[in-house]
Order: structure tokens, then sequence, then C-alpha cells
């Protein structure tokens, strides 16, 4: 192929974005055909109904005729109007028959940057130097500081909720049970989970706990588990301070981002409900990325295996960042064997993880949690796969999956601490790296997954900051002589986060603090009553009791087993109506009618008080018991 050839649109960037036309055009025409019955995207019917034949065809017919003009003529600049176009008429057909306020406006983000694209095209700089700043083992040890302080507010705050018995079944006393069963036998055992005996890796493949065990060795109690995940949480500002320093920042600059990741609201917010297994991923990725960046292929590699240790779904983080890769060596010859090397390789390994770690779930656990995405699944499908070929066949449908209301305050809680900054730049492969934002965050219709009070961002967190990182990096040059513009570019969002972090989390910190100190005495009772059930007793318990009751073998919450296990069951603790959040919360009348009919079933089955405290605890005991 000769030169003049090349110049005419035959880049890898130019087929890609062929390809990006081809793609929405035959999107475009697909729905355009469809019956105004199935044009609502509340549903997958429109997506059932789509012809895939004929949405193919349509697509091998543009990108045939794209690529026979390219080889004529330099239409590189057209076709980035044509791009915005496609995008729009898009936008337009699906709003007539869908029109939501939210989802116009997401329209209108994606399209201002298409616009900005099609005005001024992809950058081909790269980064130059950073101003010059004055270096200092201060900001070093400012760092420390900043992370000993959220260590200490994080760990505090699980602790108050363990001594405070406010940390429920679901998600602390079945990983305090766990952790004791491992500390005894090494097997991650539970029968909380699944209303029986069974292995946590039965349910979720993360064999990354076993790096808390040795510490949970030298302190076996549920207490250790909510300081070892904050250690683990403010650990990662030494991948992100190093990362920094590759990238160039000065001193100053590498404590800002570690302030700004100590303080955002997502990233704390994730110790709120109460341990998991992804508190590993920010610290993790954010390794994983630094040797990336520092092209060490043995860190590299030993982070992303990390990485998939965590959760079978975990393997997402590791994919992405490696197409991310992959394409950025596509585009950027200087960089391309490194990076096509590394992409091609976290691309396959995690694949390779994710298909062996579901099949065995499938096959030999107790199935893989797909049911957080029916929103996308369509023709019966089960497939997590089946939701990628959904957003695929209508993109419509997946921005519109992402502008429910809370999952507009997830954006929101997210992407305005942050000023936007994610968004901000010309290489547009960068948006790659949203992947994980929009996939595990947004799309699906789990509740929790777009809250920033559950464990789900913790690796959307690493992304984001990857973002900013990369995006300021070409910001800052371009604004020299100016000291406190540069300095506000980062100094804003930390204070926003802080802000945001003192509103969202502080009360629940301090809630739960207070709560702790204020009925101290009253835990205290509970816990001593509940240590008299023998130890090899079979018992049934409320949810707030479980986690005191984490050395007994067999262990039930009554609202998540059957009745048999309830009625096989020596003992039964009951909290009852006073001890339901310690009247912080109301009560749920759920809950509530569930513990009346409890007490009936046990009193029907001959099983009697055999002590009790106040407002806040019964025990029963069956009456054949000595």
């Amino acid at each position: 192929m000769n030169p003049a050839s090349a110049d005419r649109g035959l880049s890898v960037g130019d087929l890609i974005r062929k390809l990006l036309i081809a793609w929405l055009t035959a999107v475009c025409f697909s729905y355009l055909l469809l019956p105004s019955r199935l044009k609502s995207l509340a549903g997958v019917e429109g997506v059932s109904a789509v012809s895939l034949p004929l949405l193919a065809g349509v697509f091998v017919l543009v990108f045939g005729a794209l690529l026979a003009l390219g080889l004529r003529r330099d239409t590189r600049r057209a076709e980035r109007w044509v791009l915005f176009g496609a995008a729009a008429l898009c936008g337009l057909l699906s709003a007539i028959w869908n029109p939501r306020p939210a989802y116009l406006v997401l329209w209108a983000v994606l399209l201002a940057i298409l616009l900005v694209y099609a005005r001024k095209g992809w950058s081909r700089e790269g980064p130059a130097p950073l101003p010059a700043a004055a270096a200092g083992k201060r900001f070093g040890l400012l760092t420390a500081g900043a992370a000993l302080l959220m260590f200490l507010v994080l760990a505090g705050w699980g602790v108050a909720r363990v001594r405070g018995l406010a940390t429920p079944t679901f998600d602390f006393g079945l990983f305090a049970q766990m952790f004791e069963r491992m500390r005894v036998t090494g097997a991650p055992v539970t029968t909380l989970e699944r209303d029986g005996l069974l292995s946590h890796f039965a349910v979720h493949m993360s064999p990354v706990y076993y790096l808390l065990l040795p510490f949970y060795l030298i302190w076996p109690h549920p207490e250790a588990l909510p300081v070892l995940q904050a250690l683990v949480m403010v650990l990662a500002v030494i991948p992100l301070w190093l990362l920094a320093k590759e990238l160039g920042y000065s001193p100053a600059w590498r404590f800002g981002f570690c302030l700004l990741l100590l303080v955002f609201p997502a990233f704390g917010g994730g110790a709120n409900f109460d341990i998991h297994e992804n508190c590993f991923l920010t610290l993790f990725l954010l390794w994983l990325f630094y040797g990336v960046q520092r092209k060490k292929p043995v860190l590299t590699a030993v982070f992303a295996l990390l990485v998939l240790t965590v959760k079978e779904d975990a393997a997402v983080y590791v994919a992405v960042y490696g197409l991310y890769l992959l394409v950025c060596g596509l585009l950027d010859p200087k960089k391309a064997r490194w990076q096509l090397f590394a992409g091609l390789a976290l691309l396959a390994v995690s694949v390779g993880w994710f298909l062996g770690a579901t099949a065995y779930l499938r096959n030999r656990g107790d199935g893989v949690m797909n049911n957080r995405f029916e929103n996308l699944m369509w023709n019966g499908s089960d497939s997590l796969f089946s939701v990628v070929l959904c957003v695929l066949i209508s993109p419509m449908k997946g921005l519109y999956e992402c502008v429910d209301p809370d999952k507009l305050r997830y954006i929101f809680h997210t992407m305005l601490p942050l000023l936007g900054l994610p968004l901000l730049t010309r290489k547009y492969e960068r948006f790659l790296l949203l992947i994980p934002f929009f996939l595990i965050n947004l799309l699906a219709d789990y509740t929790f997954q777009h809250s920033i009070y559950f464990q789900y961002s913790f690796g959307t967190v690493a992304f984001l900051l990857l973002l900013v990182l990369l995006n300021l990096r070409d910001l800052l040059p371009k604004l020299p002589g100016k000291p406190v513009l540069r300095a506000s570019t980062l100094g804003l969002p930390i204070l926003i986060s802080a802000v945001c972090f003192g509103i969202f989390l502080g009360p629940r910190i301090l809630r739960y603090t207070t709560r702790s100190l204020r009925y101290r005495a009253e835990c205290a009772v509970i816990r001593e009553k509940l240590g008299q059930i023998p130890k090899d007793a079979t018992v049934t318990s409320s949810k707030y009791l479980t986690t005191p009751m984490y050395d007994y073998l067999v262990l039930y919450d009554w609202q998540f087993c059957s009745e048999a296990h309830v009625l096989d069951s020596e003992y039964v603790a009951v909290g009852m109506t006073a001890f339901c959040d310690w009247g912080t919360v109301p009560e749920d009348e759920t809950d509530k009618a569930g513990r009346e009919a409890l007490l009936v079933l046990l009193e029907d089955h001959g099983y009697v008080c055999v002590d009790e405290y106040g407002d806040w605890l019964r025990i029963y005991r069956k009456a054949s018991q000595e």
C-alpha cells in the first residue's frame, strides 16, 4: 500500500470511525423499521424484534462503501460529521418515542463530545512536559498522614457497626462466620449464605479472601474484618502515588491525587455495608495500571491475576483495560509493541478466567448471578453475552437504562466531585475506560450497583482516577503561567469531594459511632446472653444477631432460611422491636410481620422462652432440651 492511499483513511483510527458509522447507521435503520409499538425502550421487545440479518447486511454495505470511498479520496473530515449525524439521528428517532428529559440530556452530552470530535478530530499530540514544581518529602508525609487519618475513620466506623450490633447477616454476619471457619478448617464455608453448609466459593469465586486470613489469625474476631478492609482501601494511595510519579506529576500533585481518592465519596462509601472482596479492586487495579505504565511484565501479570481472584466478574476490569491498551497500541505505532502485547495478554487471560469461573459456578456452584441484568436480556437468554449483544443491537436501549432516578443520582455523586474530568479528552480511545462505569454501575437493574453506599464502586473508582490522571496530564501544559488556574483543576475536585464526603457519609459515620457508644452496655448484655447458648447447638437468629454468634458451626438467619431449619434448631434468638436498628430507622413492616409470625410458629411447636432482655432480645429453646 502506498503512502497516498494510507493518507486517505486507511489508518486504524479511520477504520474504527468507519466501523462506528456503519454500526450506528445499521442500528438507526433497523430501529426505524420497527413497528411503533416496539419502539419503546422500556422493555426488550424491540431488541428481540430487530432482524439480525438485515442489521448485519446494512452494516457490511455501509462499511464497504465507506472503505471503497476512502481508498479514492480523503473523507476523514466528512466522516467525522457523518458520525455525529448518525448518532444525532439515533438520538432523535429514539427520543420521539421515548421523550424522557434525562434521556435527552444524556444524548446531549454524547453529542457534545462527538461535536468536538467532528470539529477538531482526534488529538495526536503526545504528552507535553508538566510545569516544574518543587519537590519535597513533606508531601509524602502528608499523604501518609491523610491515609492514616482515613484509615482511622473507616476502621472506627466499621468497628462501631460491629460493636453496636448493627451489622446484618448480609453482608457481614456470613463473612464473620466464614472467616472463623477458615481459621478452624481452612475452608470458606458458611451456613448463613444459602441456608445450608456451603462454600462461599460456590457463590462467588473470591480466593482473594485468603490474603486476609493470616491477619485474622492474629486477631480472630469480627472486629478485625472492617479494620482489614480499611487498611486495604487506604493502601491504594501507594500505587496511585507511584503512577502519578511515573506520569510526571510533582510530589504536590501526587499528594493531591491521593487526597482526592481518600475523600472521594464513592470510595469511602464502599465501606458502608460492610465488608466485601471488592475492596481489593482499587488497590490491585492501580498497581496494574502502574505495572503497565512502567512496562513491567511481572508486575503487570501479578496484579492482573490478583484482580481476577477478587470475584468472577472482576475479569471485566482486566478485559476493559486490555481492550484499551490494544486500541492504544494500534493507534500509536511508537508504543505498539508493549501495549499490543499487554493488551492481548490481559484480554485473553481475563476472558479465559471469566469463562472458566462462570462455568464452574454454573456446574459445580450455586449458579452465576445474571439476574441483575435481566433488564437487558432478550429472547429468553440468561447469558451475560446477551447483555453485550443487546447494547450492540440497540445502544439507545443501553443509554435509556442509564437514566433511572437512582442512576442519575449515582452519576451526580461520581462525576460532580470530579468536575467531569474523566470526559475532558480528545483522545477518544480513553472513553473505553468508562465501560466499567456503564456496565457495572449503570446498566444493571440491581439497585445496590448504582449507589455509592455499597461495594460496587471500588473498581470504577480506579478507572475514573486513571482518566483524571491522563486527562489532566494533557490539560495542564496548556495552562502555562496560571498557577492558580492549574491548581484549581485538582483543588476544586478535592474540595467538592470532601464536602460531598461530609454530606453523604459524615452523618452515617457519626450515627453509628455515637450509637455504639450509647448502647455499649446493652450490647454487652446481649452478647453475654447469646454466649450462654452451647457452641455445639443448632441455632437460628435474627439478622443483627448473627455477627456476635460468628463462631457457631450451624447458624441460620430466620429471614433467609427454610421453616424446616428453624424448627430443627435447638435455640432461636430473636431480636425484638427496639432492637431493630436501635430505633434509628423505622422497622420494616415486612420484618415486623415476619417476626410476629416466627414467634407464633415457635410457640405452636413447643419452643419456650428461656432468657430475655427487656424489649431487646428473647432466646427460645425446644421444650425437649434439658
